[in-house]
């Protein structure tokens, strides 16, 4: 199987879905970085949500420890829509794009791609789209997990390919949130190209997912400051709680 990989410089989801693929031998034979501004900031903006947890070392590996020491072509693109891109992916003639973390693609990135363009996104679909799925997720009630989906030329409204849900109970930070988000996003991927060889994924619309969930399919922007804020809140309560709850079993 032929695939080519596209992430936004530097970002650790990113990352972590490339390394779980490379690891389980499904190594990419082309790698499209964007090197722009909107690529520095996603990035930094992650990475300081992740830096002073335990698991950021191990959550959030450079490029190079990803790919694990092999030999596979990068190429940087100003942006992932333009016409060096396009080209990059219409010569390689991938069997799928996977997509990390990138900005909305345009119709001849898809078109260069046949079709065949594959985005994990870190939310479960159909019921939370869009930007930061996962702080929505939190502050309004609703089912963490991620989706493996086709990119059409929507925001998130593509044939889901497969999807799974993240149990919370043990999610003790806002920052192991985001981390969990990126395993099961690197774990869903690697068994996305893993179906895909085999020939076994069948794909569904999301308006009968949408039916099956009895769920209203929203797409939402980037979450607010106060919102992440609020949600961070809410975890530390959750973890003063379970340490309170801990210390009288102790006690009792």
């Amino acid at each position: 199987m032929k695939y080519v990989f596209m992430n936004l410089r530097g970002h650790p989801r990113g990352h972590a879905i490339l390394r779980d693929c490379v690891e389980a031998g499904i190594a990419p034979e082309l790698v499209i970085e964007e090197s722009s501004a909107l690529a520095s900031r996603n990035a930094a903006a992650v990475r300081v949500e992740l830096r002073d947890h335990a698991g950021y070392a191990k959550g959030c590996p450079s490029l190079d420890e990803a790919l694990g020491g092999l030999a596979i072509r990068r190429e940087s693109v100003a942006n992932h829509n333009d016409r060096r891109c396009v080209e990059l992916v219409a010569e390689h003639r991938p069997d799928v794009v996977l997509l990390g973390d990138t900005r909305l693609l345009r119709p001849p990135l898809l078109a260069a791609a046949a079709g065949r363009v594959v985005n994990i996104h870190p939310g479960y679909l159909p019921r939370v789209r869009g930007n930061t799925p996962y702080v929505w997720a939190a502050a309004l009630g609703l089912p963490q997990g991620c989706t493996s989906h086709f990119v059409d030329a929507g925001v998130d409204t593509g044939a889901i390919l497969l999807r799974s849900r993240l149990a919370t109970a043990r999610v003790g930070s806002y920052p192991g949130l985001i981390l969990a988000i990126h395993r099961l996003c690197g774990r869903l991927a690697r068994q996305t190209l893993t179906d895909w060889s085999a020939g076994t994924l069948l794909p569904v619309l999301q308006r009968d997912l949408a039916n099956t969930d009895r769920c209203q399919p929203t797409t939402y922007m980037k979450a607010p400051e106060w919102m992440r804020s609020a949600v961070k809140r809410q975890f530390n309560r959750r973890r003063r709680r379970s340490r309170r709850q801990c210390t009288r079993r102790l006690v009792f």
